[in-house]
């Protein structure tokens, strides 16, 4: 079992409760470093039983033209939540609206092809994000999904960070993926206490979504795209952009524990959520 005490905890911005950085770390310690697919993790008896957790959230979901695998997507989502609140949204692809009413989805047809990975244009793909939020005020998580994300359980470990996901996508053996030196070192003059814990926000992260709101209100995100000069990643790789985002307004990024990428060998273990499943994927799919 995980469950700690009540000194483990701290406030942290936003009026938000995380585990403090020293059980964070151990907590990540013990679990990405039992390497086990969900299905091993499930099966073995010394592992403590999953206790689920009823989270506030709605999801965001951006697709192209990958019909089959965002169909999949949907189903496995549907499989554990029938009735979470969800946006699909097509990036000026194919006309998705079938698959918006046969699974319960606020559907958005675009007018405009952003794209993903790398994205034309940041802050218009924020804007996106911002109005799935304002969509949903009556949540209090937004979750990524993505054609490549399956869901194969409910949610048992709460997020630890306003921003949380695949924590830098490698194991923890691995060096993990970070923000720039520089644009660490922007960071750092602002908020010369922030720990840098790798990089989320791809699918199966999840985000606080008014925390989202209130970076979007720092005049210095009008102009998102100059800060491609402390990091190349920022104005186009939507999980860098994320991460800088919420540090440069001063809130926490973290790894979730019930986000895994098997196929790199990032374990959950056991997550509600896997990314980078790809067995849906067609060889003219954009959708990353």
């Amino acid at each position: 079992s995980f469950a700690l005490p009540k000194d483990c905890y701290e406030q942290y911005k936003n009026n938000t409760v995380f585990i403090d950085r020293d059980t964070y770390l151990a907590q990540e310690k013990t679990y990405l470093s039992k390497h086990q697919t969900f299905e091993e993790y499930s099966t073995d008896s010394r592992n403590p039983p999953k206790k689920y957790i009823d989270l506030s959230f709605a999801v965001y979901f951006q697709t192209y033209n990958n019909r089959l695998a965002t169909e999949e997507a949907l189903r496995s989502f549907r499989t554990f939540y029938p009735d979470v609140s969800v946006r699909l949204l097509s990036d000026h692809g194919e006309d998705f609206s079938d698959l918006a009413k046969k699974f319960k989805c606020d559907y958005t047809n675009s007018p405009e092809n952003l794209g993903y990975w790398p994205v034309k244009n940041m802050r218009k793909w924020f804007a996106r994000l911002a109005d799935t939020c304002n969509m949903y005020a009556d949540k209090e998580w937004i979750l990524i999904l993505e054609d490549d994300v399956r869901t194969r359980d409910k949610i048992s470990k709460h997020p630890n960070a306003h921003l949380a996901g695949q924590g830098g996508g490698t194991s923890v053996k691995k060096k993990r993926k970070q923000l720039s030196l520089a644009a660490q070192e922007f960071i750092k003059k602002i908020y010369p206490e922030a720990k840098f814990d790798g990089i989320s926000g791809c699918g199966a992260s999840i985000f606080h979504r008014q925390s989202f709101l209130d970076c979007l209100n720092n005049p210095q995100t009008v102009n998102f795209e100059k800060f491609g000069t402390l990091d190349a990643g920022i104005p186009g790789a939507t999980d860098i952009a994320l991460t800088f985002l919420f540090m440069m307004n001063g809130y926490i990024v973290r790894r979730w524990f019930d986000m895994s990428e098997e196929s790199r060998e990032n374990w959950g273990p056991a997550a509600a959520f896997d990314h980078q499943y790809k067995k849906y994927y067609k060889a003219n799919s954009l959708q990353k």
